[in-house]
């Protein structure tokens, strides 16, 4: 069986292969042009030149509200989000696939999920599972310590608690929307300008085209300066080649406020738990002065995870992700590396102080997802987000019930005028989040 792993992380998707190969398929960017849509970096190379045309929180708010500015082929998140997905798929030969696994951090709400799935029945990706990411990625200790995984996005960042379980099963999640790649990005490339101002009198930010060539440059001069500590960078302007001297210590000084708010919520997350484990992702671990910063926290375990750390974890567990009779699971738990794939079987997911999920009666059928708390899953009272996935593997016509999101999404798709249809069908209750907190 050939599987496919893809990781949705909006500063770098991932692909991995089951032999072993990955690829870097470029950030979560959709550049609005006439008759298509740029995505990738051929948007992010285009971004300062045509700002008001950018797109580049489609995944990290995957829904079907309507775009501030709509385009006639895409008129929500989900448009976009699609338009990606499908490209993607046809750029890594994806149909010559038996299974796809998606890896999805901890923020992805129900309707999400449901969303992402009904996406992937439109571009013809055979899903077979959704794994959290920091699950996926994490090694645990050998001396059986928690692990704290952090992973950076482009608006956000999050912290995911590991827990050693026969395996692995995600605790608590901790998130902060006032740091995240894009706006590090954004205050690095303002010190950069300055820099110049100062000591060349010319603002790269005054002009569009040289704007764009000090972003397109910047993760070159970062990386530089993380090595060396002190750097002469440079820009083009017409037949001049503009010289300005930049050290380090300038990046970790205007990175401060933010990595303090990272330090704070791992070091709350450490103070209840005693010695834990940090496991930085390759975009955290990547970042000037991040790792270093939290070197300092007391009976803290440091360490760097690869560019295809989570990718390469969900395919370890390939066989017990893609056994079964096709019902797509979510899965926040996995096994021990080895353990048997029994088809058919669910791990129940353990979540952070909730209460342990009540025995299911023998009238009851299994869920066709692991997400079981007591709260979400009692029979003939809260329906589980496993209804949605049966939805969303099925045709799309029969996806568009009352209250699905994936079903109002792909009806719109099916004629798009440029504005988003309404749906007259009342809404559906409130979905629910899951553990996820926001300080």
């Amino acid at each position: 069986m050939s599987v496919l792993a893809l990781e949705i992380n909006d500063v770098d998707l991932t692909l991995g292969r089951a032999d072993g190969g990955w690829q870097s398929l470029g950030p979560g960017y959709a550049l609005l042009d006439p008759g298509q849509p740029l995505l990738g970096d051929e948007a992010r190379a285009q971004a300062r030149l045509r700002p008001k045309r950018l797109q580049n929180r489609f995944w990290s708010a995957l829904s079907v509200e309507p775009l501030a500015v709509p385009a006639t082929y895409a008129a929500t998140n989900a448009d976009l989000a699609c338009a990606q997905l499908r490209a993607i798929w046809e750029r890594v030969n994806g149909p010559e696939a038996s299974a796809a696994v998606f890896l999805v951090p901890g923020t992805f709400s129900r309707e999400a999920l449901g969303l992402l799935l009904g996406i992937a029945g439109e571009c013809g990706v055979p899903a077979k599972a959704v794994v959290d990411t920091a699950v996926a990625a994490a090694e645990p200790p050998a001396d059986g310590r928690p692990v704290l995984h952090l992973d950076v996005h482009l608006h956000f960042v999050i912290v995911t608690e590991v827990l050693p379980a026969n395996g692995v099963t995600r605790g608590e999640v901790q998130v902060s929307e006032a740091v995240g790649y894009a706006s590090l990005e954004q205050a690095w490339a303002k010190t950069v300008a300055e820099a110049f101002v100062r000591q060349t009198r010319f603002d790269p930010l005054h002009d569009a085209r040289s704007e764009q060539d000090l972003f397109d440059r910047l993760p070159g001069w970062l990386e530089s300066l993380e090595q060396v500590g002190e750097s002469e960078l440079s820009l083009e302007q017409g037949d001049r080649t503009l010289r300005a001297n930049m050290s380090r210590r300038q990046l970790l000084d205007v990175a401060a406020p933010q990595y303090e708010r990272v330090y704070r919520i791992v070091e709350a997350l450490r103070a209840s738990r005693g010695a834990v484990s940090l496991q930085l992702s390759h975009r955290a671990a990547q970042l000037p002065g991040l790792a270093e910063r939290l070197a300092g926290l007391p009976d803290t375990e440091l360490k760097r995870l690869p560019p295809e750390g989570a990718v390469a974890g969900a395919l370890a567990q390939a066989e017990y992700l893609t056994a079964g009779d096709g019902a797509v699971r979510y899965l926040t738990s996995l096994p021990a590396a080895g353990a048997p794939a029994v088809p058919g079987q669910q791990r129940t997911t353990t979540r952070s102080r909730r209460r342990p999920a009540r025995p299911r009666s023998a009238t009851e059928k299994p869920h066709a997802c692991n997400y079981t708390a007591a709260e979400a899953c009692r029979a003939n009272q809260r329906r589980c987000h496993c209804d949605d996935f049966r939805r969303a593997e099925a045709e799309l016509a029969a996806i568009a019930g009352p209250g699905c999101a994936a079903g109002r999404w792909a009806a719109g798709s099916r004629s798009r005028t440029g504005r988003q249809r309404r749906d007259p069908r009342p809404q559906q209750r409130p979905l629910l989040r899951g553990p996820v907190r926001y300080p």
